[in-house]
């Protein structure tokens, strides 16, 4: 190894204490971060949410595999992982809330309403309800369910309409044989 190297171990071992001794809830020792239990439960709990391990790592100041690591065992109160969860739920709710009522404002003023199509307000306004659904743990899908229930609607009229059309093309048979047996009589 030679002394460039050496140099550089050492500044890199400064840069990692000084991170370590900024961040009031990690310990080092020897090589090894050691992470507080919150920060398992946090991790732990924004994976169940979605996020992905690479997200999750960023956001806890993990690594990947430390993440992937505390998801796989789940070593941790699980009751604190479903708080945490609906803690996180509740901050995002509010956020998104914030953010919608924000984006209302700033979009509803006369000149920017005339401009728009009907297509994208309705548009935006079903994507800011169907977030806030999400988050509230509802389902979005109610617009399916409304097309399914119309087409199971559209598909019985239709086969009542095919029985009616089959009757009475039955009885239009009936009375051309009717009259044809009247004309050649």
């Amino acid at each position: 190894m030679g002394g460039k190297d050496i140099k550089l171990d050492k500044a890199l071992d400064k840069k990692s204490e000084l991170i370590v001794s900024k961040h009031p809830t990690l310990t080092k020792q020897s090589k090894r971060t050691v992470y507080p239990e919150e920060t398992k439960i946090m991790a732990i709990s924004l994976n169940t949410q979605g996020y992905s391990i690479r997200k999750v790592a960023e956001m806890v100041g993990a690594s990947k595999s430390q993440v992937e690591n505390w998801v796989n065992l789940q070593d941790v109160d699980m009751d604190a992982v479903s708080d945490m969860t609906g803690r996180i739920k509740s901050f995002l709710h509010h956020k998104y809330m914030l953010n919608i009522e924000k984006a209302l404002n700033k979009a509803h003023t006369d000149e920017k309403m005339d401009a728009a199509s009907y297509y994208q307000l309705v548009t935006g306004s079903a994507i800011m309800f169907d977030k806030m659904r999400l988050l509230n743990g509802e389902s979005t899908e109610n617009h399916h369910h409304l097309v399914e229930g119309n087409l199971k609607v559209s598909t019985e009229k239709k086969s009542k309409l095919e029985i009616e059309l089959a009757e009475l093309e039955a009885e239009i048979e009936a009375l051309d044989n009717k009259l044809f047996l009247e004309d050649g009589s």
